[in-house]
């Protein structure tokens, strides 16, 4: 029989093996370590860019806010000033009528004393008189009122 050896030892072919390990296992460990890092760093920029996009959210909403109260206060000014405006046409409308109706009433004045042809000529000067007031309010509040219409 043959010596032979049954079982093959090389023992500087395994401690280059563990050798190996060993730096696979370092090489293993530094990747680990800056994978880590990096997740943390991603981990910070997410909470930085989440902090952003909320404080952005928030102004935005406050904007929102703000734009919403003042259009709701433009709406009440406008309502205000269409009420104030149309309450201030129909005075002047009626004092437009009263001075019609007074107009007319001193043109009929006027046309009674003129056909009677009375000898009265104060009461005819008066007549006139009031007559030309009346026609120059009239004119003065047509222009007032045109001014405001």
């Amino acid at each position: 029989m043959e010596f032979t050896p049954t079982e093959h030892q090389k023992i500087q072919e395994i401690n280059t093996l563990i050798d190996e390990l060993k730096n696979w296992k370092k090489a293993i460990k530094q990747q680990q370590t800056d994978f880590e890092k990096e997740r943390e760093n991603f981990r910070q920029q997410i909470q930085e860019n989440q902090r952003v996009l909320n404080e952005t959210i928030a102004q935005h909403k406050s904007e929102s806010q703000s734009l919403r109260r003042a259009l709701e206060k433009q709406q009440k000014m406008f309502s205000q000033q269409q009420k104030e405006f149309s309450e201030e046409r129909k005075k002047q409308n009626e004092k437009l009528n009263k001075i019609l109706e007074d107009l007319q009433d001193a043109k009929e004045k006027y046309e009674e004393i003129q056909s009677s042809r009375a000898d009265d000529l104060a009461a005819i000067a008066a007549a006139e008189k009031r007559y030309n007031e009346l026609q120059e309010e009239f004119e003065r509040q047509k222009s007032e009122s045109c001014s405001i219409l």
